[in-house]
Order: C-alpha cells, then structure tokens, then sequence
C-alpha cells in the first residue's frame, strides 16, 4: 500500500495566509504533510511526499509523483479561505469516483474533529470540460494518464481566514494530533487485501461482486470462466 501525501502550494506560491499573518498555507501544509508521513509510516504503510521542503512544484509534477511510483492513494492537503465566518473541513472528490464518498466522509470526519469543526464533502466538476474535475491536482491524478490513482482526495482541513480556526491551524499539538488521526483512518481505511482494488474497480465499472473472501481458493473452472469473459465469451 502506497499512499501520495501532497503538501499544497510551496515556492514562490506562498501569498496565502491567515487572518492575523501569522499562518502561512505553504508552510503550514508541509509542516502538518512531514507529521502525517511519519505517522503513516509509522502505521506500516508505505509514503512519499510530493515535495519535502518549500520549492515549487507544478501540478503535473506532484501528479507524476502518484502516477510514476502506481500509488494506491493520493491526497493534497490544504488549508481554505472565504469570508470571515466561512468555517469547516472539506475534502473533495473525484467526479469520475462516485464511490469514493464514503471514503470522504469518514476522511472528513476524522480531520473535523480535530479542528472541532464542521465537514463537508464534496465533488468540483471542471466548468469548461464535462466529466473532468476542476481541480487540476484530482483531474490529472484520476483520470488523466495511463495508470490511474484509484483513491484521489483534497482536504482543505480548515479556515485560515477564519480567525479561531487560524489559531487552530497554528497550533502544533492541534497539528500533530490530527495528522496522527488522520494516519490512523487511513491505516483503517486502506491497509488491506491487494485485491480489493480490483473489487473496487469491477463494482465501480458495473460488475457487482457481493463476496470479498479474497483468500478463498479458486478452481481450474473458475479461472477458465474468467479468462472467456476477458475475451468478450456471454455464456
């Protein structure tokens, strides 16, 4: 299991910042993506970053960090602004996943009681090309390349424009602890069979498979079957 953590903006893309100045989202998303890294390590699962340290990095790179290396799992983090009052965590989702919203419940779940916040989730379709995603990281990640990263999520943990979840954001023991949270959801979540990746993609492909015993024993027949479904056999 290979899991694509990616720390949003970085470089010379660094004019986001919270409501006092003091929190600054290039930062601030390395700093949280270094303690989620370690955690999941930690877990027993395998992890890269897209950057480690404050460079820039173009969309299509940290897209190729997933893609290159076949990840199971990709997600950027972020932070979010709005208006003043605007509160809460988001994590969205593929448009081409549909599936993958419960994973982004549970996600969402897990990254709002941290902040002791709000949650949502949510899908954002490219408003210029029907069936792609508008943001470009989940776009290219998911469905643009020959191998496509099953599990693709952005999660905008909180408001830095919102003064008290700033403070949240800045919070070291708030920060580690949600990446530790957030760590052991995915080790939930993720750590399993290597077959269940298939069984997600037949069902989300329209064939529905209601046993997942992956262990079980196959026989000769049963191998036989599959192989004259592969080849287009309706019998």
């Amino acid at each position: 299991m290979l899991i694509v953590i990616d720390p949003g903006h970085g470089g010379t893309e660094n004019k986001n910042v919270g409501y006092s100045g003091k929190y600054r989202e290039h930062v601030g998303n390395l700093e949280y993506c270094l303690k989620l890294a370690k955690y999941i390590k930690m877990n027993g699962m395998d992890c890269i970053l897209t950057r480690d340290e404050d460079t820039n990095v173009s969309i299509t790179e940290r897209s190729e960090v997933a893609v290159n290396n076949k990840a199971d799992v990709f997600i950027s983090i972020h932070s979010d602004a709005g208006e003043e009052n605007a509160k809460g965590s988001t994590v969205f989702y593929s448009v081409n996943h549909p599936t993958d919203k419960n994973i982004a419940i549970s996600l969402a779940k897990t990254i709002s009681e941290s902040y002791n916040t709000k949650y949502s989730v949510r899908t954002r379709p490219s408003e210029n090309r029907a069936g792609r995603d508008y943001y470009g990281v989940i776009d290219r990640t998911a469905n643009d390349s020959l191998y496509k990263v099953p599990y693709v999520f952005l999660i905008e943990r909180a408001f830095h424009s919102n003064k008290d979840e700033e403070l949240l954001l800045l919070d070291k023991t708030v920060s580690d602890r949600s990446a530790k949270a957030l760590a052991d959801k995915l080790k939930d979540i993720f750590n399993m069979h290597w077959g269940q990746k298939y069984w997600n993609w037949l069902n989300e492909n329209g064939v529905e498979i209601h046993d997942t015993r992956f262990n079980d024993p196959i026989t000769r027949a049963e191998v036989f079957a599959l192989i004259a479904r592969s080849r287009g056999c309706k019998l």
